[in-house]
């Protein structure tokens, strides 16, 4: 597939190679996130691997929902306007707390599934933020990749929504964080 997308860009733009590196970027980008993912669960402890793994997925997904409906509602300055004109600085900091309080909501939340030992309060109130902030940035990336190719969404999948990967930008950013952060934490 790699090869098929280089040799396709090559034969589209005629151009000699120029653009291979920026060709590998839709392969390269999801797959290291995703591997960050399955490091996640199955390399740390198992009293932290679901958490982290929660964390992963369900602290940039919040940060997403109340950066859209804060912003919605109180939203007027621009954050980026030339990457993303939808976006303002009022929705990032309703981004933030609403990752913050996932993070303070898997804290109680990992009782479910962790038995005696679990990650901090602290931590998660941490981890929570800093997924505000990783998530922002790769709705940022994914935009700024948007940007570039001249497209709007990635696709129509999810009508009204883009497509999948305009649900997971977020994400996909915030997996590797997540590991950084819990590796960190273990040292």
């Amino acid at each position: 597939m790699v090869a098929a997308t280089i040799m396709g860009q090559v034969m589209l733009m005629k151009d000699d190679f120029s653009a291979a590196a920026y060709c590998l970027l839709p392969f390269v980008y999801p797959i290291l996130s995703e591997c960050a993912l399955v490091a996640i669960y199955f390399a740390l402890p198992s009293w932290m691997a679901k958490t982290a793994c929660c964390a992963a997925i369900l602290c940039p997904s919040m940060g997403d929902s109340a950066a859209y409906f804060g912003g919605m509602a109180l939203g007027k300055t621009p954050l980026a306007p030339s990457i993303s004109p939808k976006k303002t600085v009022e929705g990032a900091v309703f981004s933030l707390i609403g990752s913050t309080l996932m993070g303070l909501g898997l804290y109680y939340a990992q009782g479910l599934w962790t038995e005696g030992q679990g990650m901090g309060l602290i931590s998660l109130l941490s981890l929570g933020f800093i997924c505000g902030v990783a998530g922002q940035f790769g709705d940022l990336f994914a935009s700024c990749l948007k940007r570039s190719a001249d497209v709007k969404d990635f696709s129509e999948t999810l009508p009204g929504h883009g497509g999948v990967l305009d649900r997971l930008d977020s994400v996909l950013l915030c997996a590797p964080v997540v590991l950084a952060f819990c590796i960190l934490a273990l040292s």
